[in-house]
């Protein structure tokens, strides 16, 4: 008996055609399917425990993102009082300041079909709102006494800023959408 190894499956001078055809018959041959192989796989329902576990999660996302803008808005107020601005006159209505820039900034964040002039304005506003909050976090850290050199307080503050100043809006509205999409 030889090995199943030194049998070819394509006909050569050594095998015979009808032996050859009757393999490429059988390798060709569809797989019967089962019935169940075909359904529709549907997602499972969620359970009423993910649903709440999930509902904790975006919520703690949201939570996050105005943690991260309140960092971001902290650093822009201490920017306009540190050119002179008396903020603290204005009392809680200095966080208008920050809170018009957000709304300028998720009204005019960059689409597909967009105007060349809200374009403008959200650079024009968001490059603000970005230099505002590097200036801010550089001196915040700078008063924080941290072993860095000026260029590190630098890069620090751009990563900080950038993540502050657009970050939060993204963060927040990705999670309320998904509680929006999880409790349909």
């Amino acid at each position: 008996m030889k090995d199943s190894k030194s049998m070819p499956l394509m006909p050569t001078a050594t095998t015979p055609q009808s032996t050859a055809s009757f393999l490429q018959e059988l390798v060709n041959e569809p797989v019967p399917s089962s019935p169940i192989a075909n359904l529709p796989r549907r997602a499972a329902p969620m359970g009423m425990y993910e649903r709440w576990l999930s509902t904790l999660a975006y919520l703690s996302i949201f939570g996050l993102a105005i943690l991260i803008w309140w960092i971001g808005a902290q650093f822009t107020l201490a920017f306009l009082a540190g050119l002179g601005l008396n903020l603290a006159m204005l009392g809680t209505a200095q966080w208008f300041i920050p809170i018009i820039i957000t709304a300028i900034e998720v009204a005019c964040w960059p689409r597909r079909a967009i105007n060349q002039h809200v374009l403008a304005v959200f650079a024009l506003v968001g490059g603000l709102d970005l230099i505002t909050s590097v200036i801010g976090c550089v001196r915040w850290l700078s008063n924080q006494q941290l072993p860095l050199s000026s260029a590190w307080l630098w890069i620090f503050s751009v990563v900080i800023a950038a993540l502050c100043a657009f970050w939060p809006e993204r963060l927040a509205r990705a999670a309320v959408g998904e509680l929006g999409r999880l409790w349909r």
